[in-house]
């Protein structure tokens, strides 16, 4: 007679005794177990595969920015680095790593002409190894045959990174929508369980004249997107004044410690960005603010301090304190006044000049 059970309990409890020890590894499934023994219990830490945090195994990273700004190029030289073992950024070791790049940015002839350059100062053997490439022209996560296709190429690979680039045409979903992110998402969750690997998405701000928040909260769509995340590289123009080969590098995460930001420098004959300076060294000048402010007040009724801050480091690539510490200098220019509703919004008004006639 069978005692197979839809029960799901009772499968847990067969699992549990076809092992010697009834209730193994409880720290890592869903058994009960008291605080006590749980921080006894001897967890390995997750493996960096991008060392200071930057990308530990089986974690979600992503990199983040407005259109054209060098996503691609961004990921592209993190996956070399992941494949030939070579420092990040000249700054971060990474662990010789087996890389799957899914891209649908660009079209085949650009991605060779872009990799021509990219490695051609690299160890080729290792890339041949280690750094794979489908050019998956519609593919959606949420389409299970394509799915499945997906699958089948992660066992065929085996990698332990995978690049998707760009994420909204990984799927057909709407991504204000938090019910509909949380059904893409959790099919990345299943590879992620299944196959063992971290995932790097590639995504792209919301228009700067929607945008009203500051760093990964930039991330067009629903927030669960940036709930999401374990890591996230934010990348922003130095400035909107030129040095489009020069940008701004933030990050966020959800447990290692901050690096601080960095400016960049994109070298044109090799598509590689090497770090310049820190993003301390940023300035804003008085005509920052001035433009900056004028260009809220067409946009805007209402001018907020938290929007002017939020714009001039997005503008300028400066870090907050900056912004503060150049709005501080200009505060005999401004009224400020404390408004209704959420926040209590700071708003702001320029003062009246010459106001004697």
């Amino acid at each position: 007679m069978s005692t197979h059970s839809n029960d799901p309990l009772v499968h847990k409890i067969d699992r549990c005794f076809e092992t010697s020890d009834p209730f193994p590894d409880v720290a890592n499934n869903d058994y009960p177990i008291s605080v006590v023994d749980f921080i006894n219990q001897e967890i390995p830490d997750r493996e960096d595969l991008i060392g200071g945090g930057l990308l530990p195994r089986n974690s979600i990273a992503f990199v983040s920015g407005r259109a054209k700004i060098g996503k691609s190029l961004f990921v592209t030289q993190m996956g070399i680095c992941l494949a030939t073992g070579s420092a990040f950024l000249l700054r971060f070791p990474c662990t010789e790593s087996k890389v799957l790049y899914v891209q649908q940015e660009i079209s085949e002839v650009s991605m060779q002409d872009r990799l021509r350059k990219q490695i051609q100062d690299q160890n080729t053997d290792r890339l041949r190894h280690n750094f794979h490439l489908i050019n998956a022209k519609g593919l959606k996560l949420d389409n299970e045959e394509e799915f499945e296709e997906l699958r089948e190429n992660l066992s065929s690979v085996m990698p332990d990174v995978m690049i998707l680039d760009p994420f909204y045409k990984l799927h057909s979903k709407e991504e204000n929508s938090a019910s509909d992110m949380q059904n893409v998402l959790c099919r990345i969750d299943e590879l992620i369980d299944d196959f063992g690997i971290s995932v790097i998405i590639v995504h792209h701000h919301g228009k700067p004249s929607e945008v009203r928040h500051s760093g990964a909260q930039r991330l067009r769509g629903s927030s669960a997107l940036f709930d999401y995340g374990d890591s996230y590289f934010v990348l922003q123009r130095k400035s909107e004044k030129g040095f489009k080969d020069q940008i701004k590098l933030s990050f966020e995460f959800r447990n290692a410690k901050d690096p601080g930001g960095m400016i960049l420098n994109r070298d044109s004959s090799t598509l590689w960005y090497k770090p310049i300076h820190t993003e301390t060294e940023v300035k804003v000048s008085e005509l920052d603010v001035n433009q900056t402010f004028e260009e809220l007040e067409d946009e805007e009724s209402k001018v907020t301090k938290k929007d002017l801050v939020e714009r001039l480091m997005d503008k300028t690539g400066a870090a907050e304190k900056t912004v503060e510490r150049r709005l501080k200098k200009m505060k005999s220019l401004f009224n400020s006044f404390e408004g209704t509703g959420r926040g209590n919004p700071i708003y702001l008004k320029r003062k009246i000049q010459n106001d004697n006639c």
